[in-house]
């Protein structure tokens, strides 16, 4: 992503969030822009708003374990990836990392291919 649709990406997440601060969507996009500037505690904080507002958001408990797998905590991953929530990723892609991840086959990945086509 480009630095100056990361920075509208960014402002419009901040806004969303300060007009719907008890919805759970905003906090995941504000998220997903953190994560994309590469701050990843920024990031982590508004996964775990969102998963607080409803804890049952399978693309919060998703992009924690991700950020963990960066970060290489591999067991604070899986521990993630492996909790009964009630949830499964919706689309093919985020379903076989689910899988991936929550199986003992922890294969790395870059960064830069978890949300390009999310």
């Amino acid at each position: 992503m480009e630095a100056g649709r990361k920075d509208d990406a960014l402002s419009e997440a901040q806004e969303a969030v300060r007009l719907a601060p008890d919805n759970p969507e905003p906090h995941l996009a504000l998220g997903r822009a953190y994560f994309a500037g590469a701050e990843e505690d920024q990031a982590t904080a508004e996964y775990e708003k969102a998963l607080k507002l409803n804890p049952k958001e399978g693309e919060a408990y998703l992009a924690l374990g991700q950020i963990r797998f960066f970060q290489r905590r591999y067991v604070q991953a899986q521990r993630i990836f492996s909790k009964p929530s009630g949830f499964l990723p919706t689309s093919p892609r985020r379903m076989r990392a689910w899988r991936r991840f929550s199986s003992n086959r922890v294969v790395p990945l870059k960064r830069e291919t978890c949300w390009k086509k999310s």
